[in-house]
């Protein structure tokens, strides 16, 4: 069990969080399904049965979760940037992670809401079109 844990811990989770400070913030069943094959090999590797809780396991192991993980990664790469030399990562800009912006894809005008002469409202398939004069279907 423990070489099957160490080849785990030195080849496999590599692999699995390349790159991860960038890509920390996909969405979230992303990193579930990470998160799931993460917990399935390391049942395998303990040979764990059905009851026994992962978050046990895990302490049992001493291995953080993958989300731990890729936070302590994310923290030790983005403290480690200012001291980096090289000018295009100097263009990066910093990361206030207590900005509460909101940072949902902006709506469609109000004015494509009404109809006026230079634009045309039609329903199609339960979704709301807004075109100019000239409509273009799209099949």
């Amino acid at each position: 069990m423990d070489n099957k844990l160490l080849i785990y811990l030195a080849y496999h989770r590599p692999v699995i969080t390349y790159a991860s400070p960038i890509w920390a913030c996909t969405a979230k069943s992303n990193l579930h399904k990470l998160e799931t094959l993460e917990n399935k090999t390391i049942r395998m590797i303990v040979n764990a049965h059905w009851y026994q809780r992962t978050a046990e396991i895990r302490h049992a192991l001493n291995i953080p979760s993958l989300k731990q993980f890729i936070h302590k990664l994310s923290t030790k790469f983005y403290t480690s940037l200012p001291s980096i030399e090289n000018p295009e990562i100097s263009k990066i800009p910093n990361y206030d992670i207590t900005d509460n912006r909101n940072r949902k894809r902006p709506r469609l005008p109000s004015t494509c809401m009404t109809p006026s002469n230079s634009l045309s409202v039609f329903t199609r398939r339960d979704s709301l079109f807004c075109l100019p004069s000239l409509l273009f279907l799209f099949y």
